[in-house]
């Protein structure tokens, strides 16, 4: 099953109509231009609707007030309406705004925002209006489209999370409200460290109390493997030799030889060239947060993230993550000691990747301390597995690039999937859909380009081996040929030989000395080496466009214009960013592409 698939473009035939609609007239099949009715409706008599309704239902809260009540655009069929001795206008909404939060990556598309704004002219109407609108956790239906048939959006449930109002010298109160999609709350799944320890003996029979995450998955790996603890936390009777490794199914344990000095194997009696840790793979971790934190209400799928499987790829800090079954092995370059291959797990897939302990802990950790003074200690599964990908990304010198990705427009439970940037996109072969400029019939009311490069990245990192971009894909922004790094001829074909001497040497003993090279030496190679081809990556230029709003919009779809700038190459853009905005009779609709290339 592919993970994500760019391409199509949902309201493609719409717009194609509207087009026409534009000229007054369409081109019939036999190639006559004919005057369209339909034309007409849409230049002179379509007009937006749009209501917003709270359902009576509450996600955290039992309110005394579980009525429904509802707002839409307009002031009601009479001109005035007596409302507390007054003849004012029926309470009303004057716009609704709903977008997702991108933020130019690909991977922050989850979070859909609703906001709305309206007016009530009585002490009566905002009391029900504020009941329905200004109470945290109120669910509301949107809808919004235009008349005659043109298409409408709805978004259900949405949960209220933001509101206000200010009272005008007219005695009328101008109020706003924002919402999220029960979809999007990526943040909404707490993780606490527990209150009831899980505990785990010792081969002793020592008893030990476990709280946080990390250290109940310790105390499974224990378990599994028949692991001891001394008081320090380290294991006792692993029963490995140095340099090897074993499992129980997703739990692991591994002896590193390491170089230590003259002075740690004195004061140690000879014992300071080794350390024993304790691993376990990303499934499990993932098994455990949904089991712990998710259920019933969402999920994370681990079992489709790939990677690119060569011999060479490592992780360059083995006592923090190590890929899985012979991409442990650091004796394939001439190292003598450290093989861990033991360890197992399938080449190639994400969630087979070992994550030790201790790392879990440290992330854990970082996140506790972040809390403020009187807060109950906790973090989202959100926060824990976005610094934990990150851990894998820097050790994988990027082979493993991931993030969560959800689509803020699913219903029912909230769904997750890890996803590869560097490998799971599957390249698109052409746009799904071109807007066009330069007519007399286009569509477009407005459109922008902006690229969001890092100034503080110099030009050769972004085009270079060891930069944000493979080679062989950044050669179709630009239509430009990258220079090696160092501007002499041949600066990078010392990165296979660089790459085989760090294996070795992690091979024969591991030193931590080494680590921050080999992740930079790793990059260079796979960034200009290996990277996969025939997939799609994000480039930091969004192309904005916005037209009459239409409804059927994918994430993921695909469209360019008809006159983008002449320095670009072989480039597309996926619809990471959707706005609706609804007011005074009228819809728009702007999508922001993120900038793809294929390798």
């Amino acid at each position: 099953m592919a993970m994500l698939n760019l391409g199509g473009f949902g309201p493609a035939g719409t717009l194609d109509a509207r087009a026409s609609w534009v000229s007054g007239k369409f081109l019939s099949p036999e190639g006559n231009l004919i005057s369209s009715p339909r034309a007409l409706e849409w230049l002179y008599k379509r007009r937006s609707f749009g209501s917003v309704k709270f359902t009576g239902k509450n996600d955290g809260f039992e309110c005394t007030s579980k009525s429904t009540y509802s707002l839409s655009f307009g002031t009601g069929d009479e001109a005035a309406l007596q409302r507390d001795g007054r003849y004012v206008p029926r309470p009303h909404l004057t716009s609704i705004t709903t977008k997702n939060q991108g933020s130019g990556d690909i991977s922050d598309i989850a979070m859909w925002d609703i906001s709305f704004e309206y007016v009530v002219y009585s002490q009566a109407d905002f009391n029900a209006a504020t009941t329905a609108f200004m109470i945290p956790g109120n669910f509301v239906n949107v809808t919004f489209g235009w008349n005659n048939g043109f298409g409408q959006v709805s978004i259900n449930e949405a949960g209220i999370y933001n509101f206000g109002w200010t009272y005008n010298l007219d005695g009328s109160w101008t109020c706003n409200a924002s919402a999220l999609a029960t979809t999007a709350t990526a943040g909404g799944f707490v993780i606490k460290p527990s209150s009831k320890p899980s505990t785990s003996k010792d081969a002793s029979g020592a008893e030990t109390e476990y709280f946080g995450i990390g250290a109940q998955l310790q105390a499974k790996i224990n378990e599994a493997l028949n692991l001891g603890r001394d008081d320090g936390g380290g294991v006792t009777n692993d029963g490995l030799e140095e340099g090897q490794a074993k499992a129980n199914g997703p739990y692991g344990v591994i002896k590193i030889q390491k170089e230590a000095s003259s002075w740690d194997m004195l004061t140690s009696l000879g014992s300071a060239n080794e350390i024993v840790v304790s691993f376990v793979q990303l499934k499990e971790i993932v098994s455990f947060l949904v089991s712990t934190a998710m259920a019933p209400n969402g999920k994370i799928v681990s079992n489709e993230a790939t990677f690119v499987y060569n011999s060479i790829l490592k992780s360059a800090d083995p006592s923090r993550i190590l890929m899985p079954g012979l991409g442990a092995n650091y004796k394939t370059t001439g190292g003598k000691t450290n093989d861990f291959s033991a360890i197992g797990g399938t080449v190639g897939k994400v969630e087979d990747i070992w994550i030790s302990t201790g790392l879990i802990i440290e992330i854990e950790n970082k996140l506790l301390e972040r809390k403020k003074e009187g807060e109950q200690a906790s973090y989202t599964v959100n926060q824990f597995m976005s610094q934990l990908l990150k851990e894998i990304e820097t050790e994988t010198g990027s082979v493993v690039n991931c993030y969560l990705q959800s689509d803020p427009q699913s219903s029912g439970v909230k769904t997750y999937t890890i996803v590869n940037r560097h490998n799971d996109i599957k390249g698109s072969t052409e746009p799904g859909y071109t807007f066009r400029t330069l007519t007399p019939n286009s569509i477009i009311k407005g459109i922008s380009m902006s690229s969001n490069l890092d100034a503080e990245m110099s030009a050769i990192a972004y085009t270079g081996g060891s930069g944000k971009y493979p080679n062989n894909a950044i050669k179709k922004v630009f239509n430009c040929t990258p220079k090696n790094e160092s501007g002499a001829d041949g600066a990078n074909d010392t990165t296979i030989e660089d790459l085989n001497n760090k294996i070795k040497q992690m091979g024969n003993n591991y030193n931590m000395n080494e680590v921050s090279e080999f992740r930079s030496i790793l990059k260079k190679y796979f960034m200009s080496k290996v990277f996969p081809s025939g997939k799609s990556i994000p480039y930091s230029i969004n192309l904005s466009v916005t037209f009459d709003g239409v409804d059927g919009i994918q994430f993921f779809n695909t469209f360019t214009v008809d006159n983008l700038p002449g320095g670009f190459g072989d480039v597309f853009f996926a619809v990471g960013e959707i706005e609706h905005s609804v007011s005074s009779g009228n819809w728009d609709t702007t999508i922001v592409g993120y900038m793809m290339i294929n390798t």
